[in-house]
């Protein structure tokens, strides 16, 4: 489990890096201080939204999937690849038969070029514990965390991340944690027992440049993580109040996976100019985390060589998709 402090230690660069990042910026290049992995080619996302109790609650809740679901298409390749569950559609029945359907439909694809690349679940609501664990309040029966880990097993995707914007979340970062799985909880516990802010925030994260620390219009899953984490913190603050929910965010990948692309290039998506530029910036971000790998086998003067060659190759590729997007926002 990463809490805020240690997830910024691991999107520091070393002293080193810094120091080639100063050179190439010199140069005239911006290098990410931290290359994610390219947009995945087919992503599937469930996105539902929970009952909400009220008509205020009801609203937000639609609201704020809604705008996570229209981010998450940005990385999927047809927009039948997420579904949206809300209002009579958002129950229990039908919410464990959609993740049936699509572990069904990764295995039909899995050996074609449509192969599905990564599993995203973001569940929007509102949350309870009792002494068989977590339970997600929807229309009828609730949804149990033992739903939730049977219904999870069978997707045999490599990546995952399952996005718990619940009180009392945190009751599900043990059960679902595992080997190539992200998990994102709204509360450390499932003793914060309020309604949560992480929600609005995690939303606002998924279509904003300010969340985009980078500035590559790739927005990381630990990105949107950390600005939904810090802002709620924030409002806790500003408003003199005692925090009642503190986000947590467990795996190991949630540096490198991207969870939307972000303004021109969003708007490019459907440009194949720029995807196949894209396609080609994805080799060369595998050559660069096989140098990264390799650290330990190299001198210092041979890794860094071998750095500085792949990261010019990115910089000088990345100016061209910057000039290729016509009218990009943060195009320079």
């Amino acid at each position: 489990m990463v809490a805020p402090a240690a997830l910024e230690k691991t999107m520091k660069p070393t002293f080193s890096i810094r120091i080639l990042r100063i050179f190439l910026l010199a140069l005239g290049f911006i290098i990410p201080v931290c290359l994610p992995h390219s947009v995945a080619a087919n992503t599937r996302a469930v996105v539902i939204a929970g009952l909400g109790g009220n008509v205020e609650y009801n609203s937000a809740f639609d609201e704020y999937s809604e705008s996570i679901a229209t981010a998450l298409r940005s990385v999927s390749s047809a927009p039948e690849h997420v579904t949206y569950l809300v209002g009579p559609d958002a129950n229990r029945s039908e919410f464990l038969n959609t993740l049936d359907s699509v572990s069904e439909e990764i295995k039909s694809l899995s050996d074609g070029s449509d192969a599905i690349d990564a599993f995203v679940l973001v569940m929007i609501g509102h949350g309870n514990m009792n002494r068989d664990g977590w339970q997600f309040n929807v229309a009828g029966p609730d949804v149990s965390v033992g739903d939730l880990i049977a219904a999870l097993a069978p997707i045999e995707v490599a990546n995952q991340v399952v996005v718990a914007s619940t009180s009392a979340s945190g009751g599900l970062l043990k059960p679902l944690t595992q080997p190539g799985r992200t998990v994102i909880t709204a509360t450390k516990s499932g003793g914060e027992i309020n309604a949560v802010r992480f929600t609005e925030y995690f939303a606002e994260s998924m279509n904003s440049a300010a969340a985009d620390v980078d500035r590559n219009e790739l927005l990381t899953v630990s990105e949107a993580f950390r600005f939904a984490n810090d802002a709620t913190q924030k409002y806790y603050e500003e408003q003199k109040l005692l925090a009642s929910e503190h986000a947590r965010l467990a795996g190991e990948d949630s540096v490198n996976y991207t969870l939307a692309t972000l303004g021109a290039l969003r708007e490019a998506k459907d440009n194949p100019a720029v995807a196949a530029l894209l396609e080609e910036r994805s080799v060369l971000e595998k050559s660069f985390y096989e140098v990264k790998v390799s650290k330990p086998e190299l001198s210092d003067e041979v890794y860094y060589q071998q750095l500085e060659s792949v990261l010019l190759k990115i910089a000088r590729l990345q100016k061209i998709i910057d000039a290729t997007i016509t009218n990009g926002e943060w195009a320079q």
